[in-house]
């Protein structure tokens, strides 16, 4: 009987020493990018108001976090600052349930706190959309970890271990307008058609029209493509 005891107390001990770090709260990443992009964005107005706006081909600004379950990261506070010369701020959205605030009084920087009862999940936390001022075609972006906090509801919140694997990103307009495959300046379920007779061997993309259509940027134009674009046309994603 001991040694059975002995033999189930050495089991449980040689798994707690193999799935213990499993269990271990683990580093959350974060990342910094720039792209071009589709969506629904706020800007807080002066009565205290937000207002709803749909934009679509702007320059968004996104911040994401990985493994926030692991972390069980919960709250935080991050600033983005962006070049205020050379574009202009039309709006901002969180991603995050919960209580969440976006700060824009300080031109260049946009202060967003956020703050959940639970664990956040995993991808994009906060997204800020811009547009060029005329006659620029490069701007710089970047972030600033205020803090990120557990959800230690025994002892209060406490700081989330995380690391920052991309926190500066440079935007430069390309002239490339991606998914629009038959250059009319216009993304919809046209391109797609025209992506699949280049498939097909009906028809070649070059240049610039093969480069629109290789919206996975992977090199090829084929159904794979096409098959973005048309979950683009029907709202299905708002961006490549």
């Amino acid at each position: 009987m001991k040694n059975r005891i002995l033999a189930i107390i050495m089991i449980c001990a040689i798994a707690l020493a193999i799935y213990a770090p499993a269990f271990a709260g683990e580093p959350a990443k974060v990342r910094f990018y720039t792209e071009k992009g589709s969506g629904t964005y706020y800007i807080n107005q002066e009565t205290g108001s937000r207002q709803k706006v749909e934009l679509e081909n702007v320059i968004t600004a996104n911040v994401e976090i990985t493994d926030a379950y692991d972390a069980d990261l919960c709250s935080g506070i991050i600033y983005m600052r962006y070049d205020a010369e050379a574009v202009n701020c039309l709006g901002y959205n969180s991603v995050t349930g919960g209580a969440w605030q976006v700060n824009d009084k300080e031109s260049g920087k946009l202060r967003m706190a956020f703050s959940n009862t639970e664990s956040l999940d995993d991808g994009i936390v906060f997204t800020a959309a811009f547009e060029f001022k005329e006659g620029v075609s490069e701007a710089s972006f970047s972030i600033e970890i205020g803090e990120l906090l557990t959800g230690d509801v025994i002892n209060g919140d406490v700081p989330a271990d995380y690391y920052v694997s991309q926190e500066t990103d440079t935007y430069e307009d390309n002239g490339y307008l991606l998914g629009d495959a038959n250059l009319d300046e216009k993304v919809n379920t046209l391109d797609a058609v025209f992506i699949l007779k280049h498939s097909a061997g009906i028809l070649t993309l070059e240049g610039q029209a093969f480069i629109q259509g290789d919206v996975n940027v992977n090199g090829k134009v084929n159904t794979a493509d096409a098959t973005l674009i048309l979950k683009y046309a029907a709202g299905l994603i708002d961006s490549f």
